[in-house]
C-alpha cells in the first residue's frame, strides 16, 4: 500500500528561525558599533573572543532550555563581531 505525501502540514517548533538570526546578527552590530570608541588592548580583546567563543559553543551543544541556546547564539556573535573588529584594526600594522 503506497501513502500519499500529505501537503501544507509541517511541525513547527515555538523558535523561530528568525529570532536565531536576530541573536546572531544584532550583538555583533552592537559591538561593532561599540568597540571602535573603546582602548585598543589586542591581547585583551582576543583572549575575550576565544574565551565567549568557546562559552558559546559550550551553551549551545549542552543547552536544555530554548534560552540557553539563545544565549550561546549571541556569545558566539558577540566573539566574531569583537574578532573581525579587533583583527581588522590591527591590520594596519602589517604590510
Amino acid at each position: 500500500m503506497i501513502t500519499a505525501n500529505v501537503t501544507g502540514v509541517r511541525s513547527c517548533n515555538t523558535l523561530s528561525t528568525g529570532a536565531i538570526l536576530l541573536a546572531d546578527i544584532l550583538p555583533s552590530l552592537a559591538v561593532k558599533i561599540i568597540t571602535p570608541f573603546l582602548p585598543f588592548y589586542v591581547h585583551a580583546r582576543l583572549a575575550t573572543c576565544v574565551l565567549f567563543s568557546a562559552a558559546g559553543f559550550l551553551v549551545v551543544s549542552l543547552s536544555t532550555t530554548e534560552w540557553l541556546a539563545i544565549l550561546g547564539v549571541v556569545l558566539t556573535s558577540l566573539s566574531s563581531g569583537l574578532g573581525e573588529v579587533t583583527l581588522l584594526s590591527y591590520s594596519h600594522q602589517y604590510p
